[in-house]
């Protein structure tokens, strides 16, 4: 009923117009000038003028541009249309200062809706204006009821605060900070959204010094005296770690030399495990190997810790180790790199790199195993040979070369035929040593005296090449061969195992002269072969002559009187 009646008086009064002079003539009474054609029984009844109709034909916010929300809803009529004068009060549903009173006094923006809705005036659920003050609402502020800070502001008439944090939270600056001297501006180390978590940032506070390590999680009082908590040591930087722990340097190093630069062996974290590194106090010589494991005194003299000896660097070992060097190696001309043989981790087990020593001579087969003294002469172990490189075996062995092979013309790379094993089982490329003639079938298996003649095993004999048979065998080629024409091309037939079981096989290959109507009817080679040095060249024209062949071929189309025109018709000899 009130929603209907609120609706009725809003949309009439905003409708109400003089320039609409029939409407005025027509609305003018207890609801005032109208402008809107509305009959009574839109709202009345016939049974009296209350209760108005519960189904109000009237839509507020359509003919007046104000809608009903919130407590408008429910409001009566008359809470804004006081007199039933539904032309009054003229107002816009976002001019609230129109019907209600201004508790801010101004100070806040006009537009009230920005905070409050029309539910109620007590829930201001938006704080958009308080981001356009000095102090922004972040974090639980922003959830804070406006009376908890703004407290002596009665009514809503809200006055600027202080925006320091600690001109509301002075009781909790105290209970934490209170003799400890830190700063009252809060930010520098928590946020607005909680105490808890607070980030510290001792570095910004103490001129560079950060707390890292072991630092990170000491009690103040180690460092700062309470309550104004002055420090107890001035270092000048970070890493001026004996300006503060100068007690527990003096304890441990005192006139032992170590540089106060603690860094270099010790952590943040912890003053144990220290890991020293002797190549930076030491000028890059770097303890590896055995002496790792050696006391410092070995090297160094106490108290003071000064070196015994100076090497010229990580190297130099001699200089240190005159002594085992001249007790194994005096005047036996070892050079004093002892890396060359030695390692770090003990004089034993050297392994020798005779070639990195003698300039390429690798200690190869026989030669790893033999004795020193077998090539090196004491006292002074010089080598009474010079040889040119590792392959310049005759170098030395002169003496077994010429045992072996003096007047044979052997050449003197010894590695052609032998190892560096052994002497013995010498495995001879008969190729290699005679410009290409291999020994295969039963060369391989003759004495060297059937081809090389002694003292000097010169041969007699000079083929032109693998297959130049007949020039080492003329007297068996013409013993068989003499005047047949065969040709001196003898792998033809023959094999290089054995000269019998020559297979030579004319008919398969050739022209059948071993059956048919040749067979029987030659005597030589050189009937058909005119050439004995090229048996390709053939002639049948020897035995057929031209009378008897020009007779016999009348009657042939294409004959001609020619040896390779009878090839051609007569290729098997029918």
């Amino acid at each position: 009923m009130k929603v209907a009646w609120l609706g009725i008086l809003f949309a009439l009064a905003a409708l109400a117009s003089p320039a609409d002079a029939s409407a005025q003539q027509r609305a003018a009474g207890i609801h005032g000038r109208l402008r809107l054609q509305l009959e009574c029984t839109a709202c009345h009844t016939p049974a009296g003028w209350r209760p108005l109709r519960s189904d109000i034909r009237f839509d507020h916010e359509a003919q007046t541009g104000f809608p009903l929300t919130g407590r408008h809803a429910t409001a009566s009529c008359a809470t804004c249309h006081r007199g039933l004068r539904f032309d009054q009060p003229r107002a816009a549903a976002n001019d609230c200062v129109s019907c209600h009173v201004d508790v801010h006094q101004g100070r806040l923006s006009q537009q009230c809706a920005e905070c409050h809705t029309t539910a109620s005036f007590a829930e201001a659920s938006r704080r958009d204006f308080h981001s356009r003050t000095a102090f922004p609402l972040t974090g639980p502020h922003a959830a804070v009821p406006c009376d908890r800070c703004h407290r002596t502001d009665v009514g809503g008439a809200f006055a600027a605060l202080p925006t320091a944090c600690v001109s509301c939270h002075r009781q909790d600056f105290q209970a934490a900070h209170g003799a400890g001297g830190f700063p009252e501006d809060c930010l520098t180390c928590h946020q607005s959204d909680r105490w808890s978590g607070a980030s510290f940032d001792h570095a910004a506070r103490a001129h560079g010094f950060a707390l890292v390590g072991a630092h990170a999680t000491g009690a103040c009082n180690a460092c700062h005296i309470p309550p104004g908590y002055r420090v107890r040591w001035t270092p000048a930087s970070q890493n001026d770690c004996v300006a503060c722990h100068r007690s527990d340097y003096d304890a441990k190093h005192a006139g032992s030399g170590f540089p106060s630069t603690c860094t270099l062996c010790h952590t943040v974290q912890r003053w144990g495990g220290a890991s020293f590194d002797h190549a930076t106090v030491a000028r890059g010589y770097a303890l590896v190997g055995a002496p790792a494991a050696e006391p410092c005194t070995s090297c160094h003299i106490p108290p003071g810790n000064q070196v015994r000896w100076t090497p010229a660097s990580q190297n130099d070992c001699v200089a240190c180790h005159r002594s085992d060097y001249d007790a194994k190696h005096a005047g036996s001309g070892y050079p004093t790199t002892c890396t060359s043989c030695h390692d770090v981790n003990r004089w034993q087990g050297a392994v020798f790199n005779h070639a990195t020593a003698s300039g390429g001579f690798a200690l190869a087969g026989a030669h790893a195993a033999a004795p020193c003294s077998s090539c090196h002469l004491p006292p002074d172990r010089h080598v009474p040979w010079t040889p040119a490189g590792p392959n310049d075996c005759v170098a030395c062995h002169r003496a077994d070369y010429d045992a072996a092979h003096a007047g044979f013309g052997f050449p003197t790379t010894c590695t052609s035929c032998h190892s560096v094993d052994r002497w013995q089982g010498v495995t001879f490329n008969h190729a290699t040593a005679s410009g290409g003639f291999a020994l295969l079938g039963a060369h391989a298996a003759e004495p060297c005296s059937s081809c090389h003649v002694p003292p000097d095993q010169h041969v007699p004999w000079t083929p032109a090449g693998q297959n130049d048979c007949v020039a080492c065998h003329r007297a068996a080629y013409d013993a068989h061969h003499a005047g047949s024409g065969y040709p001196t091309t003898c792998i033809t037939c023959h094999t290089v195992t054995a000269w019998t079981g020559a297979t030579f096989n004319h008919d398969a290959q050739f022209f059948p002269i071993y059956s048919g109507k040749h067979a029987g009817k030659w005597s030589s080679c050189l009937q058909c072969h005119p050439s004995s040095a090229d048996f390709g060249v053939f002639s049948c024209l020897t035995c057929h002559t031209r009378t008897g062949t020009d007779a016999d071929h009348r009657q042939v189309s294409g004959y001609a009187y020619d040896s390779a025109r009878c090839l051609a018709c007569h290729p098997r000899g029918d």
